[in-house]
Order: C-alpha cells, then structure tokens, then sequence
C-alpha cells in the first residue's frame, strides 16, 4: 500500500492520533504542567521548558543554532542521546517538536515516574513530554498577530596574546596584526512573525497559524529560516456523541552550519598573519600557514558549505464516539513525514579538506515516514461505592527509513559546488562514495489502564502494556506497568494551616527501542571494491564484496527502566505557597553495548556460532540512580502588584554502574567515553566508566609541581594508575522563575544552575602551555596558568563547572487599544551573564561528542569540552504582540 492510499484511508477512517486515548488517559497528578513559558528568541520549542521543572535537565552547550539541546529526565537512563523523551503533540504520540514553532504553544505537561510512562512501553524510559497547542476554548475567537526582532552577540571568548606578547614568546612574523574574532564574526540579526485565528462556534472549533523565523548566527554561513504551519478542527455529529478531529503541521525549514573548527582557530590563529594572500593562487588568495592544523578562519568560511533542507507533514484524524453516558471509543491514526535533502562542498582551495582532492561535494538525502493507528474503548463504572475507569486499547507503528548519499571529487571549477556533482570527475576511491540505505521497523501494541478512587482521600492507578517489536529477533515482546497510589490527608488528620496535603507512591517499568532495529542481526553491508584480475585496462570483474560489522545476537532485547516512586504535595493558600517533594530511585538494565568479541570463538549470545568480526551489539549495562525533587510556588498581591515565584532544585545521586559485560567472550570491567589529543603527546583517556563506580568519571594524573624552567612533575605517567579527579554529570540543578506585575506592566526572569559537574578544558591544555613546541599558534589566557611550558596532561585541566545563569530577563508593556484589543511590547535580553569559575567558554554540562570512541553510545564523552566549540552568544530580542 502506498503513501497516498494510506493517506486517503486514515481520512475515510477518520482515524487522528498515535495513542490519543492514552494521551487523554494519563494520571496528571503526578505531573507538572507549566503554562507561563519562557521569553526571547526561542526557536526550539524545548527552550520554553529550559529550567522550569525539577528532574528535568535541557541542555546546549555553546551557541550553534542548528545544534539540538540534550534532554534528560532524572538522570541518565540511557547512553545514546537517540533515546530522548517521548513528545505528544496535540495527542499525536512520537511525534517531533519541530512540527510545532514556540509561538503556538499553550502549555506543557512532563510525565517523569516510570509507573505513569509505562503506558507507553518500549517509549517511555526517558519520560514524557506533552505538548498543547493554542486553540479557542470559548465562542470568543482569537485572533494574534506577532512579529520581534533579535540581534546576537558573542558572549564569552577566551583572551589570548596580543600581537607583541606573541612575538615575544618567539612566534612568526609575518606582517600584520589581525583580529581573528573581530574579523570572522558578524552581530546576528533575526526576525520573527506570524499570527494565529481560532474559534469555537456552535458545533466546530478550528485554529489556524503560521510563523516564520529568518535566524542569522554568530558568523554568515551560520543561519537557519524556517516556516510552520498549523490547521485543526473539531466539529461534533449525531446529536453531539461523535465528534472528529483532523490537524495537519506543514514545516519548511533551510539551515546552514558552520565547522566548529573555524571557533578553534578564531582563538589560535597567528595574530601577525594577513587575511589575503593575493600571490598564492593554490588557496584561493587567502593566506595559509604551512602547518600542521593550522587553517585561516575567514578562508574556512568562504571556502565550505554545509546545507540542510528539511520538509515535514504531519497529519492527524480522529474520530470519538460516545456509545452511552458511560462508554466511549476512539480511533486514531497519524501520519508523520519527514524529507532532508543536505549539500556539502569543499572549495578546490580549501585548505583543509577540498585542496587534498581538488574539491570535493556531497548530497544527502533522507526520506523518514511514520505511521500510527490505534484503536481504544473506555468505561465508567461505579461498583461498591469505588468508581472505576477502564481503558483497553490496541495500536500498530511503522516507520520506513530510506536514506541516499553520493559524494564526489576533483572539481575543474567551484562554481556549481554541490549543485551539479557531474563537475566532479573521481566518484570512486579515496574521498568518493555512493551509498543509499532502507531500515523498516514495526511495534504492536496491547494496553490497559484502572483508575479507582476508593474514597475522597485514596485513589490507585494501575498501567499494563505489551509491546511487541519487529527489531529484536527472539524477545520481540516486553511487558510493561506501573502501579500508583494517592492518599489525601486534608480529611483524615488535622492539617493545620494546610489547604492541601497527599501523599503519592508509585512503581513502575519502560522501555528503550535500540538506535537501530537491525543491531542483533549479522548483516552484510558494502566494502571496497576489488579488481579480480589485477588488471586496470579490465573492468567487468571489478565487484563490491561485504562484509558484517558485527556479529549476531538473537537474543538482544529492549532497555528497560524500573522506578519506585514516593511524593507529598502540599499547599497552604493562605500564604500563597504550594509544592511538592519527590523521591526516585530508577535502575536502567540491559543498556545496549557493542562489545568486543574474539574471532573465530564461540559465540554465547547465538550457540552453535562463531564470531566473525570483533563487535557484538548486546545489553550488557545496568544503571541506578536516585533523587531528590523539591518545587515551591508562591503568589503574592501587594494592591496593583502581584508576584509569581517559582523554585525547583533536583539533587541526584550519581549514576552507579551496577553490570558492565553480557554473556560474550570477555567480560567489561571500563568502558571510555572519550578522548583528547595533546600535540605530540599521547591520546589521554579521561572519561572512564568503572564497574562499581559512576557514570562519567574523569580520570587524570595529580599535578605535583612546575619548575622555574616549565616542566611538570605529575604524579604518575601510567594512565592505568591515574585517579579520579571529577565527575562530569551535575549532582544539583535549579530553577528560579519569577513574574512580577504591576498596572499594564511585566518584568519575569530565570536563573538557572547546574552544580558539582567537572570538565576537562582541552583547549587549555593544547593553548595555554606556552610551549616553543606550538609557537606558531597563539595561545589562551587563564588564571589557572600554572607556568607550565609542557603538555603534560594533569588535573589541572579538569576544572569545576558549576554555574549559576540568567537564562532570561523580560520587561513588557500591555496597552488597551480598545475593548478586547491589545497591544503588548516586550524587550527581552537572553544569558546576560553566568557566574562560574570555569575558564572555559561554557560551563553547561556536555554528554554527547560525535568524536566519541565508541559507536553505540554515539559519542558518549561526559566532561570534555572540546576545542572545536561554538562560542556562546547573548540575544536582545524586541518584540511586538497584537491580540484582536
């Protein structure tokens, strides 16, 4: 069945949402609904939730734009960062916060015990997250027009030599004194628009909305345009019993992105060194130090491309039928589907990369469909003076990945880059490939849910799911529930000044789908071409053989995560003041490794097998950890002034590992998460996972002392004996938001933190040496400089990270045009400032690196902030709002 005919069915079904009646079945008392969001120039719609909820950490280091935020609910439960939150937009389950822009959104709800996420099985390990948009809730329409403009500034560099303390040191002359910051980067200007309509008449509700963002990074190839677009509508049938839904979300977005290299040299570019070179023609004009990585970054900005352009339609009906007072049931279908069609080139004199093959470019696309159907009844039942809820359901998800790339080089010309590949004249061998890819998988599912409230004061919860997964090959199914309860104590104990206190208990397990449905299988996958007979005037027997990455292991099985639960919420009205207290404690078991394997040994995970490669993908990881969460809201009215305050603080226990290693041929007792190269020094593995010990420890040797001369005694040179020196995940967040009103007048802000996190800074160990060995490169300014003239890796280099932000800060105006007409103006500054004593340029907790050692755990390398990193940037964002 094609794409269309699918299309055209969901419409005649009337089918809307992946799981809708598992969205609308949720218990909310566990959760934290957050409706008055963040400020600024927001493009990602996970900026509005940044610091708002305990347990919930949303991060980016660095100021790139095009780069996701990492986002972790209680810890770490997973080492890809693949395995994020499951989103619901608008009921739609699985679903992608990029269909959506900031403006359009009313409110969020986060679903964080594992006993409520377990509703959603395999999905729900990293929690939920669910999104509603705006819409009419009353016969008084809507009507928003809005439109801002944002300039972006760098926010923190690192200061380096001048031109005479460089020549000092005894670097080259070669003339002229240069700026490389200043030179290279640009004040980002942004706009925004857009507007919303939407009304509830008689018998049907409708919303329509576009917005538009045109977004200018730090540096001109850095920018990213994109446009959504939102239709939905409600209309209710047959005497009101029937009602049904259909939305769709339309997104076009371009976005171009720059090497993060070009930020390394900026720093440590030659400050005597021109920008031009008008007599060396081999580079494009621009000049170039014959060194070892060395690149002039104004020649990287002008001589790469990197473009990405992404198209998604997201479409969803429904249609739910009241069969009596006490029976309902739903069916829902979604579709979601995404093309991205990329470019890459590499000028002929780019001097990194495009000089070495004469140009070189590349197109990439990729072509994602997802659908969902699910089908559920629900039922009302008092029995026995306890009232029942019952939901049963049932629902299926495909998903199709077809994926083509075709890069070529040796250009006669750079003027049709990427756009015409059929300039480039080598499209095989060294710097040339062709490759296209299809990955299909499919989950079923059964669920059930019973909601009884026994009395005013108690009430319990009970989920159970099956899910079976077409990318495991003999446990394709896992069962999954969760168990919760609540107990009022305002009736049965003497409260005092309390309006209100619960107590709440849950336990619970989910699940992880893999990165890749195809992880347990052995599959051959394309080598190298082979010339048979040897003889290049032949070429019908030259052939393309295989070969597979990995051996097989049938009996991979989905992560699993299992939670116990025990919370009080509480209020006392009369001051103002509400809150709630968890604690957690989560085991995340079977984490999928690729481990090693010995060739030619018994493969345990498949008996009667060999090994033919050294790689074996299994769940070979257990992880625990638990917590604490406390959040306290407080409203205050003093005459024409009101306050709104809010505070959340997590403290976590640090991840412990519990089992590292399956059943294959050797057993793991570490595994690295990363790795930095000292010049002309050894790879130093700082990130090390121990068994018994914690996720994301940095290891390093203990500086001893530094001579008069610059040499560094450490206190050892064997990295088996070097010591624990941090960590590099947070044991405490915070947030604090504040909203103070007064007359037509708004001023809100957020501080937000992250404490007792490490990272090892490694452009100051390559930079901040100031070593004859690299003078030819500028070097970095400290004030943890300690003399040293070698670069001998130490502690030094590990530096603590906590830091405390203002994340934003907003002074807005409404004024009364006329009767239910508004005009509201608002300036809005965005990281004013961090205090810290990091030196670095970012002290945000980094996770994630793609220059990670190890594949499965897709560049898992806590703690190191690399060289190669975007500068931070500071936005000032005014903006205009019209409500008619």
């Amino acid at each position: 069945m094609n794409k269309l005919t699918r299309l055209l069915l969901s419409s005649l079904l009337c089918f809307s949402i992946v799981f809708a009646a598992s969205a609308q079945h949720v218990n909310l008392d566990s959760t934290q609904k957050i409706t008055d969001l963040n400020k600024g120039n927001l493009y990602d719609p996970i900026q509005l939730l940044q610091g708002r909820v305990a347990g919930v950490s949303i991060t980016r280091p660095g100021g790139d734009l095009n780069e996701a935020y990492q986002i972790r609910i209680r810890g770490i439960n997973a080492l890809s960062p693949e395995n994020r939150p499951l989103v619901i937009l608008d009921n739609m389950v699985g679903v992608s916060l990029e269909n959506i822009d900031p403006n359009d959104i009313e409110s969020f709800t986060i679903l964080k015990e594992t006993a409520a996420t377990a509703l959603y099985g395999m999905r729900g390990a990293n929690g939920v997250i669910i999104v509603t948009s705006k819409r009419a809730k009353s016969d008084t329409p809507i009507i928003n027009v809005h439109s801002s403009v944002s300039i972006d500034r760098i926010g923190k560099t690192y200061d380096v030599l001048d031109r005479a303390a460089f020549l000092d040191l005894g670097g080259p002359d070669f003339g002229a004194n240069t700026d490389w910051i200043e030179e290279s980067t640009q004040t980002g200007l942004s706009e925004a628009a857009g507007f919303l309509v939407s009304q509830q008449l008689e018998k049907t509700t409708f919303s329509l909305s576009a917005n538009y963002r045109d977004i200018e990074g730090i540096v001109s190839p850095s920018f990213q345009k994109r446009l959504n677009t939102r239709f939905a509508i409600d209309h209710l049938l047959l005497n009101d019993k029937l009602q049904v839904s259909g939305q769709i979300f339309f997104t076009n977005s371009e976005r171009g992105t720059v090497n993060p290299l070009v930020f390394q040299e900026m720093t440590v570019y030659n400050p005597t060194a021109p920008i031009f070179d008008p007599s060396n023609t081999s580079t494009g004009g621009f000049f170039q130090q014959n060194l070892f990585d060395s690149y002039n970054p104004i020649a990287l900005l002008n001589q790469q491309q990197d473009i990405l352009e992404d198209k998604r339609l997201l479409l969803g009906f429904s249609a739910s039928y009241e069969v009596l007072d006490n029976l309902n049931i739903r069916g829902s279908y979604t579709q979601d589907n995404r093309n991205s069609f990329g470019g890459q080139y590499w000028s002929k004199d780019d001097y990194e990369r495009g000089i070495w093959f004469n140009g070189i470019g590349n197109r990439s696309t990729s072509d994602r469909f997802t659908e969902i159907v699910d089908f559920s009844v629900d039922y009302q039942k008092r029995i026995k003076e306890i009232n029942f809820k019952f939901l049963v359901g049932t629902g299926f998800q495909n998903r199709e990945n077809e994926t083509f790339f075709a890069q070529v080089n040796q250009f006669l010309f750079d003027a049709q880059t990427f756009n015409n590949l059929g300039f480039g004249a080598i499209a095989s061998g060294p710097g040339a490939q062709i490759s296209s890819s299809r990955v299909d998988d499919r989950l079923n599912s059964y669920y059930g849910r019973i909601d009884a409230q026994f009395s005013d004061a108690f009430g319990a919860y009970l989920n159970l799911r099956a899910d079976s997964y077409s990318g495991f090959i003999d446990n394709k199914t896992g069962l999954f529930y969760g168990l919760g309860l609540q107990y009022d104590l305002i009736n049965t104990i003497e409260a005092g000044s309390f309006s209100q206190l619960s107590l709440r208990a849950s336990y619970g397990t989910s699940g992880n789908l893999p990165p890749n449905p195809n992880l347990g299988e052995s599959l051959i996958i394309p080598n190298a071409p082979q010339d048979l007979d040897g003889d290049a005037n032949t070429t019908d027997d030259i052939f393309v053989s295989g070969f597979r990455p990995n051996s097989r292991n049938p009996l991979l099985q989905w992560e699993e995560t299992k939670e116990f639960n025990l919370g009080i919420d509480f209020a006392l009205t009369s001051i103002g003041l509400s809150g709630s207290f968890d604690y957690f404690n989560r085991k995340s078991e079977d984490l999928i490794l690729d481990e090693l394997a010995i060739i030619g040994s018994p493969n345990r995970l498949d008996p009667g097998t060999f090994h033919t490669t050294t790689t074996i993908f299994a769940n070979a990881i257990d992880l625990s950890t638990s917590g604490i969460e406390l959040t306290l809201n407080y409203q205050k009215s003093f005459d024409a002034l009101t306050w709104n305050s809010s505070i959340n603080i997590t403290r976590y226990q640090p991840n412990s590992i519990d089992r590292m290693g399956s059943f294959s041929d050797n057993q793991l007792t570490t595994f690295f998460g990363g790795f930095s190269f000292s010049p002309g020094g050894r790879s130093n593995l700082t990130t090390r996972n121990l068994l018994g010990g914690t996720v994301g420890g940095l290891y390093a040797p203990r500086l001893l002392s530094v001579d008069a001369n610059g040499n560094v005694e450490v206190s050892t040179q064997l990295n088996t004996e070097w010591e624990e020196v941090g960590n590099a995940i947070p044991t405490t967040d915070l947030g604090f938001y504040n909203e103070i009103n007064f007359g037509s007048w708004t001023m809100n802000f957020l501080l937000r933190g992250s404490f007792g996190h490490s990272m090892l800074n490694v452009t100051r160990m390559f930079y901040e040496p100031q070593s004859p060995f690299t003078a030819s490169f500028n070097n970095v300014l400290t004030d943890q400089y300690v003399g040293a003239r070698d670069f001998t890796f130490s502690d030094n280099y590990v530096e603590k990270a906590s830091f405390l932000r203002l994340n934003h800060l907003a002074i807005s105006r409404t004024l009364a045009l006329s009767n239910q007409r508004f005009l509201t103006l608002e300036i809005i500054g965005q990281n004013l400032f961090t205090i810290t004593n990091y030196t670095g340029l970012d002290p945000e907790p980094r996770l994630f690196h793609s220059r990670g050692a190890n594949w499965i755990v897709q560049g898992f390398t806590a703690g190191e902030a690399e060289r190669q990193f975007h500068f931070t940037t500071r936005t000032y964002t005014l903006a205009l709002k019209l409500s008619l």
